[in-house]
């Protein structure tokens, strides 16, 4: 029986991934600050990012569209940028959010009220 790259690149992708999100969320929640938590956060979302176009261009090296890169590159460049845009550790229960207004003035946590931004 012949292996499929992909595959094996897929599979090794998804042990990674799992391993990434779960030290990361430990690690990021072990931090004492919410200034240290999201400086971790902010570090660990641009580590996946990476690791994930990565595979993505492999997989689109394999498949001969060249052409694509470019466009998933800034793809996966924006979501992190939104993602570390918008998260928030709130300095008075020590809890993350998430704003979905991307271009709102101010966002309050909705967990206990504390101004954020």
């Amino acid at each position: 029986m012949k292996n499929d790259p992909d595959a094996i690149l897929f599979i090794a992708f998804a042990i990674v991934w799992g391993i990434l999100a779960l030290g990361s969320t430990l690690h990021v929640r072990s931090r004492p600050t919410p200034q240290e938590k999201k400086k971790w956060f902010d570090r660990w979302a641009i580590a996946a990012g990476v690791i994930f176009i990565g595979v993505v261009i492999l997989l689109l090296i394999s498949w001969k569209q060249y052409l694509s890169i470019p466009v998933w590159m800034v793809l996966v460049a924006g979501i992190i940028f939104l993602t570390i845009r918008n998260t928030y550790f709130c300095s008075t229960c020590d809890k993350r959010s998430r704003s979905n207004d991307w271009f709102g003035k101010s966002y309050h946590c909705p967990h206990c009220g504390n101004r954020l931004r």
